[in-house]
């Protein structure tokens, strides 16, 4: 695969080439992964991260014969330390390097089975190492408009529907529920802002995924400010070589499109849509979510939301995550632990409110389908499944700010098998998790 990652590494020259000759104002990208300031220097990074967490009735209460293990609680914990730093060469541009380490410990077995064979874990692994290079006001087309990078750090796509985490997290890594390896292992990226208007992104990505399946992909992404209030979004994603042979030539086409039809402060939508081609197995695919969000403000800041999604069958999930709760593991306990976003639909309502200016309280409620009975993540159900409804979800998440650098987090999740569950797994009880959560940034 050299002649494609040749012909790869040489499209990202020439378009970086055709859009900084055309000379037209830009402004500063903000990509998710800056950790440094304009001003240079150097800045130490710090994260600390600790999880308590308790399940009663795992799986529906048939953990144990599906997995050969009980999981009744369990802890995680993850520091993130290293440094970033950031020359400034005037009107050569700038160049900043970040260097991250990551510890994680983790003991007892999750939900979700997948450390059956690590019950405690600690260990150390490199999380970022990574240099770049920003224009600066150099070509006299914007503060920093263009910005390129190789070596291992995050890189993220809209909500995290298809690209978010770029490692692995579970099974011998731990730490499944604060899930901190999300940086690729290897990355180049190119980013440019044209006017206030328009984002460019191209980027090849090797994923830090376990075991390490060798893949890499490659892509594009446009993003448009149709108006104030509105924004589309154009991605093109090609997975060109993996030792995984199902997801090798997957190509994947996606369209976001995200308003304020109203104006601030009122109706939100947010949606996307995906087509995927995967030639080695299932041929073409669709996923899609559409998420209308009401903003009632008020000194509670009110805000209610409807969402509706959609996996088909033989979709590969790729590498989702998101910044929000329910985005995009779908539930606490199911989508944490349990559920993949493959063959499966899904309705959310959220009610979310500020109950004073240091508390967040999140509502979460699910109902999860089965897209095609017997297929893909369920084909290998306890007993044939004759029915689509899976399960329902309530999610009632506190979080407290301390300061602006530490915050505690509680949870109380419900989930209750419907009639196509109890065939998948075996288990018809009522499944019950409580958290507590810690976590400090400097």
């Amino acid at each position: 695969m050299r002649h494609i990652a040749y012909r790869l590494s040489m499209s990202l020259l020439v378009i970086t080439s055709l859009l900084v000759s055309q000379g037209v104002y830009a402004k500063q990208p903000q990509p998710a992964r800056k950790l440094h300031d304009e001003s240079g220097g150097y800045r130490w990074i710090l994260d600390i991260d600790a999880a308590f967490i308790r399940v009663d009735k795992n799986l529906f209460g048939n953990d144990r014969a599906v997995y050969g293990e009980h999981s009744d609680y369990w802890y995680e914990s993850a520091l993130t330390f290293g440094g970033s730093a950031l020359w400034d060469f005037n009107l050569a541009g700038n160049i900043y390097a970040d260097l991250a380490g990551l510890y994680t410990g983790s003991a007892r077995y999750n939900a979700g089975g997948g450390n059956i064979n690590n019950k405690y874990i600690n260990r150390l692994d490199f999380y970022q190492a990574a240099i770049g290079w920003q224009s600066g006001d150099l070509f006299d087309i914007g503060r920093n408009a263009l910005r390129i990078s190789v070596g291992q750090q995050k890189f993220t796509l809209g909500t995290g529907f298809l690209i978010w985490n770029g490692g692995t997290n579970g099974g011998s890594r731990g730490d499944t529920w604060i899930a901190p390896n999300q940086t690729w292992r290897l990355t180049g990226l190119v980013d440019l802002a044209i006017g206030d208007d328009y984002q460019i992104n191209v980027f090849y990505l090797s994923p830090n995924d376990s075991p390490d399946t060798r893949t890499q992909l490659g892509g594009i992404n446009l993003e448009f400010t149709l108006d104030e209030n509105a924004t589309f979004g154009v991605t093109y994603i090609d997975i060109f070589d993996s030792n995984d042979k199902t997801r090798e030539n997957t190509r994947t086409y996606a369209f976001r499109y995200s308003s304020k039809p109203l104006g601030e402060n009122s109706l939100a939508i947010s949606s996307e849509y995906a087509f995927q081609n995967r030639p080695n197995t299932q041929g073409d695919q669709n996923a899609w979510y559409i998420e209308p969000i009401w903003h009632f403000g008020g000194p509670a800041n009110v805000r209610l939301s409807y969402r509706f999604a959609s996996f088909e069958e033989g979709w590969d999930p790729l590498y989702y995550g998101g910044s929000d709760w329910g985005t995009w593991y779908q539930g606490e306990y199911l989508g944490e632990f349990i559920l993949t976003n493959e063959n499966l639909e899904s309705h959310q309502a959220r009610l979310v409110f500020n109950p004073v200016s240091d508390w967040t309280i999140n509502v979460i409620y699910y109902y999860f389908l089965v897209h095609n009975l017997n297929r893909g993540q369920f084909a290998n159900a306890q007993s044939r499944m004759t029915e689509r409804s899976l399960a329902q979800e309530v999610d009632l998440i506190a979080e407290y700010h301390v300061t602006e650098q530490l915050s505690l987090t509680f949870e109380a999740v419900f989930a209750l098998p419907e009639e196509g569950g109890k065939q998948w797994s075996g288990g018809d009880e009522l499944t019950t998790q409580g958290l507590a959560s810690i976590s400090y940034s400097f």
